[in-house]
């Protein structure tokens, strides 16, 4: 591979800015299917979900779920 080959591929790759918290989280964690699925359930506030992965160490704040489940996280950036 060349280096123009190699350097587009990273930039088209490259993400700016912070990582999701949430989508750290949902990487590392055995329990990544329940914490989806809360995520998904509207009905659950943010605010429940992020004082409920607290209290498993995770630092994940109510804001963070909300933009993630808004799709304007960094999860979404190309």
């Amino acid at each position: 591979m060349s280096f123009t080959d190699a350097l587009t591929k990273e930039q088209a790759t490259y993400r700016k800015g912070p990582s999701c918290t949430v989508g750290i989280v949902l990487a590392t964690s055995p329990e990544s299917d329940s914490i989806r699925a809360a995520i998904a359930d509207e009905a659950i506030p943010g605010t429940v979900i992020s004082r409920a992965l607290g209290q498993t160490g995770a630092k994940v704040k109510a804001e963070a779920v909300q933009r993630h489940r808004r799709g304007a996280c960094g999860c979404e950036r190309p």
